[in-house]
């Protein structure tokens, strides 16, 4: 199914160009990147810029895709961004082409277990929505204090200790707080973590009707648009400086993206 799509890299290293988003001085090549046993294991989009005339990976989201009463699921399972261009956005760009390529091959978005905060709240400016279970926080950007870390996490509910592991708040600058400092007490952002996220737009289920499952598309797709900076015309995707452009057509890369 990626026959279509041109190969880079061998072995467990393979990944296959299916896209590019550009936006001013930016260039991502979107790829797919098969995990061992895809089948079991599912799959990685996988972005490429060209900095300084080498292809660096910048990051990759990854996902598991699955078929329920003939809808076709695609579950983030988690994301990771090199450290060499964190904190120039390019979180909520790596989640909206995920959720356009979703749109694109008629596939309705969730998220799995999300025990990130950052990712949490990127996904809730897309509109997803927590599921029962989870662990209410409040997010906060700190100060200076000296060791990197950028966020502190507090919980009302709960102490958090233990709660993430030692490489998620090293990779997401987070620390883990008591209480929230009196500076950033009207700052904090809620998020939920420890719990699935389902989004607005899913599968039929015979309580909405096709009006409603439509306005709930559109409303996505605004918010994809936004984050990209494309157009509300869906055919052409480009607007200004930006663009997405598939490098092949969308039964191919359907076949490509769901097969995983």
């Amino acid at each position: 199914n990626l026959e279509t799509f041109r190969r880079n890299g061998k072995g467990s290293d393979a990944w296959w160009e299916i896209a590019e988003y550009s936006c001013d001085q930016r260039v991502l090549t979107v790829g797919i990147q098969p995990h061992r046993n895809p089948k079991l294991n599912g799959m990685s989009l996988v972005f490429y810029q060209d900095l300084g005339g080498n292809r660096m990976k910048v990051g990759r989201v990854l996902l598991k895709n699955d078929v329920m009463s003939r809808s076709y699921l695609s579950s983030i399972i988690g994301m990771e961004v090199n450290a060499k261009v964190r904190g120039e956005g390019l979180s909520k760009v790596l989640i909206a082409i995920w959720l356009d390529i979703c749109l694109q091959t008629e596939s309705f978005p969730r998220a799995a277990v999300m025990n990130k905060p950052l990712i949490a709240l990127v996904l809730s400016k897309f509109g997803f929505v927590p599921d029962d279970g989870g662990t209410k926080c409040v997010l906060v950007r700190l100060e200076d204090d000296g060791n990197d870390n950028q966020f502190g996490l507090y919980s009302p509910q709960k102490s958090l200790d233990g709660a993430l592991s030692h490489r998620v708040l090293r990779t997401q600058s987070i620390k883990l707080l008591r209480t929230l400092p009196d500076s950033s007490r009207q700052k904090g952002v809620d998020v939920v973590i420890k719990t699935t996220f389902h989004h607005p737009h899913k599968p039929p289920d015979g309580s909405k009707d096709s009006d409603k499952m439509q306005t709930e598309r559109n409303v996505l797709k605004d918010k994809i648009n936004a984050a990209l900076n494309l157009s509300a015309d869906t055919d052409v995707s480009t607007s200004g400086s930006a663009a997405m452009t598939c490098f092949s057509s969308k039964d191919n890369l359907s076949k490509a993206f769901l097969f995983f």
